[in-house]
């Protein structure tokens, strides 16, 4: 039996950020498994990359971490990712698992807003980390773990917007990727 840390996200594109957290997180889990969502419900898709070039990112910044797994499983699942059936299918598949989710403090404030989301914390713990966009907004629950991550200073957002500035550096994306990721996303700015 293992105890699995959840990380959900659109990983568009997966930064420093995440890859801090899922390091930090593994300290809680026996393994984290990155869960490349393809379609975020609460997110358009309009500068979204292909899932699958978001997952190919994903795994090469983990390729040499073992207990750092890259997860297709919600490109399998109907649209839009809903986590809670996510939840379900890994239950189902892995039952002598059990599952816990890794969520930033700025999910917090929406997260009465999630599909389920009282069956989510009923069944789940909630491993929190810190987002420096988010209020000091607190959610207390018998299932909910705040962590002393470290503080996330970036977002995909503000790495897909130095990439349109040409201000992206060393220390927002992991190097084995940042070609790819520049190119990918300054051909989008030119369509």
């Amino acid at each position: 039996m293992m105890h699995i840390g959840l990380f959900f996200g659109s990983f568009n594109p997966i930064h420093k950020g995440h890859e801090d957290i899922a390091k930090y997180m593994l300290q809680f889990f026996d393994e984290v498994w990155l869960m490349v969502s393809p379609q975020n419900p609460f997110k358009t898709n309009q500068t979204l990359a292909p899932v699958q070039l978001r997952l190919e990112w994903a795994k090469t910044v983990f390729a040499n971490n073992a207990s750092i797994k890259v997860s297709d499983i919600e490109t399998y699942l109907p649209l839009p990712s809903y986590t809670f059936q996510t939840l379900e299918h890994l239950q189902k598949t892995h039952p002598t698992n059990t599952f816990s989710l890794i969520m930033g403090s700025d999910n917090l404030p929406q997260f009465y807003k999630w599909k389920e989301y009282r069956r989510i914390i009923h069944q789940h713990k909630l491993y929190i980390y810190n987002r420096e966009s988010s209020s000091r907004y607190i959610l207390l629950h018998q299932n909910i773990i705040y962590t002393h991550s470290p503080l996330i200073h970036i977002s995909a957002t503000i790495v897909r917007q130095n990439i349109e500035t040409g201000l992206l550096n060393e220390n927002q994306v992991h190097s084995a990727i940042a070609d790819g990721v520049k190119k990918h996303y300054n051909s989008k700015k030119q369509l």
